[in-house]
């Protein structure tokens, strides 16, 4: 779909004024150029679109330096008023890939030394151990039954799989 944009006939837009053209999501816009075309992607139903004038009233230059950045006090250059401005400007950097790559490969590392940590000290096990003894028990206040089986105590993973051969053993 294109849009273009003219001032109709006996009329003028104001030098240096900007157009902004908006259909849907999409928004075009520019220094008004009666010749100009906006090009938005193809619709499928009907869009409601919005066009906004704009008086351009001065301008700056800036130097943006990833090895600098900051906030910058800035003059603007006003075209037709007498009323001075300024703006601060303040720029950051975006986290590169390498930057990204880098965070990743750090999570990655992580994980995999919890990973190690829980199977070198059978923590896994340890808790489903206990909550099998927790839930084959039953005790009035499970909480400190599930820390003596984690330390190890009665209902420990040695205590556990003690149990676990024996039982195979009556049952013959």
């Amino acid at each position: 779909m294109e849009v273009s944009v003219q001032a109709s006939d006996g009329f003028e837009l104001p030098p240096r004024c900007h157009v902004s053209v908006r259909v849907g999501d999409s928004l075009k816009q520019g220094r008004y150029d009666p010749k100009r075309r906006y090009i938005f992607p193809d619709m499928a139903r009907r869009r409601h679109a919005r066009i906004d004038i704009f008086q351009h009233l001065g301008s700056c230059s800036l130097a943006l330096d990833p090895e600098d950045l900051g906030i910058q006090d800035l003059a603007v250059e006003m075209f037709e008023s007498a009323m001075p401005a300024r703006l601060k400007v303040s720029s950051h950097a975006k986290a590169t890939e390498v930057q990204q790559e880098t965070r990743d490969a750090k999570k990655k590392s992580a994980r995999r030394g919890a990973k190690e940590y829980l199977l070198k000290h059978r923590i896994e096990d340890r808790f489903a151990a206990s909550l099998k003894a927790v839930l084959r028990e039953m005790p009035e206040d499970p909480v400190p039954f599930i820390c003596e089986c984690l330390s190890g105590g009665r209902w420990g993973p040695a205590q556990q799989q003690q149990q676990e051969q024996q039982q195979p053993q009556q049952q013959q």
